[in-house]
């Protein structure tokens, strides 16, 4: 997962980070997800503290990928950098599954940083794979 988060902090800053989701696939757009993220580090390598919570996944299953997105959610939560600067997330993922076995998850992140109580404009993009069995 990549959060670019430079509007808010006012320098290029890109946090990367890791995260999963659990999936639970129903019939038709009953099916649902939820997961968390973090581990995340900028460009110079410095760790960020913080989790960000994945909650109310929607899958919409009856959606045809080329004509729109199959997922999407809620992120939320703070990241705090080593010299306590806390960035806190509000935000969106959209995205669709991909590959034989719609193994793969692909999407984008839309939403607001907040730092000091000054939002800006939040982008990213996730990119995940099924575990191994």
């Amino acid at each position: 997962m990549k959060l670019d988060v430079s509007p808010v902090v006012g320098t290029d800053r890109a946090l990367i980070g890791e995260f999963y989701i659990d999936v639970s696939f129903g019939s038709g757009d009953g099916s649902s997800f939820e997961g968390a993220a973090s581990n995340f580090i900028d460009s110079n390598d410095q760790d960020y503290t913080g989790t960000l919570i994945i909650s109310g996944g929607r899958i919409f299953r009856l959606v045809n990928p080329a004509e729109g997105d199959t997922l999407d959610s809620f992120i939320d939560g703070n990241l705090t950098s080593p010299t306590g600067e806390v960035i806190s997330i509000d935000g969106l993922t959209i995205g669709d599954f991909y590959g034989l076995g719609y193994t793969f998850v692909l999407g984008d992140i839309l939403g607001d940083a907040t730092v000091d109580g000054v939002a800006a404009d939040l982008t990213g993009e996730f990119l995940g794979a099924q575990a191994a069995p």
